[in-house]
């Protein structure tokens, strides 16, 4: 199958909801949105990851199914979620 870039510009470009552009540095991330999450919408969750360890799990707090939880690795990783309820 082919993607043409006004196909994939419509398709994939949302608005940014991050709050802040800062790096940061942990196990236990958080990230500020700027405006409240809506209940049973999806919502995708970009991260450039460095210096992680081999097999390392990570996934979405709070959010449905499991909060998509997967093996991240070194470069960018994005997790798809939804939440039951409106996040504040």
């Amino acid at each position: 199958m082919r993607l043409t870039l006004k196909f994939f510009s419509k398709g994939y470009f949302k608005n940014n909801l991050n709050n802040e552009d800062v790096e940061k540095t942990g196990n236990d991330l958080y990230f500020n949105a700027k405006e409240n999450l809506a209940a049973n919408q999806y919502y995708t969750i970009l991260a450039d990851l460095d210096n992680v360890p081999d097999n390392q799990q990570s996934y979405i707090y709070g959010a449905s199914d499991g909060g998509d939880k997967k093996t991240i690795q070194n470069g960018l990783n994005y997790w798809v979620v939804k939440y039951s309820t409106n996040q504040n």
